[in-house]
């Protein structure tokens, strides 16, 4: 079973895409809008900006299920603008979105899967500028970097509190991949964001990753997670 927040568009769609291509997988969608049809495929509709909705967001695994993966995909680049000129509810909305959301997901699935003997895994999506700063990526920045270290703290977690039936987690770097949130990044007017031009010229350039290569590259990890001693990668590593 496979749960993966953001499947309407982009890699969230095409992660549940290529699960769906194996008769074994069934897959359900987290967030506001469904876009996918499929007789193993069913969507939960969430806002994950609203946080007293998602707290009480229920993963309930079948008798029998052999392995269980959480994927925090969903994420927002807004605000993208210098600290100062940030729209404070859209602050707000991005920390919620890129990392609140994904940790109380976690949380749940963590407390709520305890007793059941199946494979646990997470991966979340993480990004280069949870790694590197961007100017006027404050939010963005901040909440993927958060996010790597949700993941660590709560890799040293499973040998102390889950000897026996540890959660497995990662936190990936997709690269630049073609989607909706590098047109809105494109989007930004300059005064916002003096870096807008070279993510103009990676697109002009095709420099920009197609989702469903980047998505098969990401699920290489759940073939042989046992392959992957580190929590923080980069889709390179998995190539």
């Amino acid at each position: 079973m496979y749960f993966i927040t953001g499947t309407s568009r982009g890699l969230g769609k095409a992660l549940a895409a290529e699960l769906l291509y194996d008769d074994g997988n069934r897959v359900f969608g987290i967030g506001r809008s469904c876009t996918l049809a499929h007789n193993r495929y069913q969507h939960y509709h969430l806002d994950l900006s609203a946080i007293e909705n998602v707290r009480e967001f229920q993963f309930r695994l079948p008798r029998g299920t052999s392995r269980a993966v959480l994927v925090n995909n969903a994420g927002v680049i807004a605000p993208v603008a210098p600290v100062g000129r940030i729209d404070n509810q859209t602050l707000v909305a991005g920390f919620t979105v890129n990392l609140i959301s994904p940790a109380i997901l976690m949380n749940n699935f963590i407390r709520q899967t305890r007793n059941n003997r199946a494979q646990r895994l997470i991966i979340n999506i993480g990004s280069g500028a949870g790694r590197h700063s961007m100017d006027s990526w404050a939010v963005y920045c901040t909440a993927k970097a958060g996010l790597d270290m949700f993941s660590e703290v709560l890799h040293s977690e499973q040998p102390i509190h889950h000897p026996k039936h540890p959660v497995q987690i990662f936190s990936i770097a997709p690269g630049v991949v073609d989607t909706g949130m590098q047109a809105q990044i494109r989007a930004v007017p300059q005064k916002d964001f003096p870096n807008k031009n070279r993510f103009v010229k990676m697109k002009a350039d095709g420099v920009l990753s197609p989702a469903d290569k980047t998505a098969r590259s990401i699920l290489k990890i759940l073939a042989r997670p046992e392959d992957f001693t580190h929590v923080c990668l980069d889709v390179r590593d998995l190539r």
